[in-house]
């Protein structure tokens, strides 16, 4: 799917239909944030998540989008390489980080940009260099 408005609208809509009616308005300002902040980014639902990626790059996708029972988590595939400024990443498996969301949260779409435009500018370093991404993570005990 390409990044054009009405597509990332209606895989925003159809993929609101399949969440919790409580998740539902952070997962659409988390997705509002997300495409703001880069408005060519590719989307599409995948892995049950409202993903985004650059182009047609599945594989090696910038961030996700998923409820769970009390929250709403907006998850990036290389988080371990983001600057994590707000300190608000929690670990996840391998390179991949999250940013939870309380289903009570206000997004601030501002700083959700902040962490979308970094997963992106770092994107071809992370393809680069993937191994040694994940050879670090696993050293830190990411």
């Amino acid at each position: 799917m390409s990044g054009n408005p009405s597509t990332q609208s209606a895989v925003l809509e159809a993929y609101l239909a399949k969440v919790a009616p409580e998740a539902a308005p952070v997962v659409r300002a988390l997705h509002e944030a997300v495409v703001t902040a880069d408005p060519n980014l590719s989307c599409a639902v995948k892995w049950n998540m409202d993903m985004f990626t650059v182009g047609d790059g599945w594989r090696v996708w910038v961030c996700g989008i998923s409820p769970a029972k009390s929250s709403v988590a907006l998850r990036f595939l290389y988080g371990v390489l983001l600057d994590d400024p707000l300190q608000v990443l929690r670990k996840g498996s391998s390179v991949l980080m999250t940013w939870d969301f309380p289903f009570s949260a206000t997004v601030e779409a501002q700083s959700v940009g902040q962490y979308v435009r970094e997963a992106v500018a770092k994107r071809d370093y992370y393809i680069a260099h993937t191994e040694e991404v994940t050879a670090r993570a696993k050293a830190r005990g990411v």
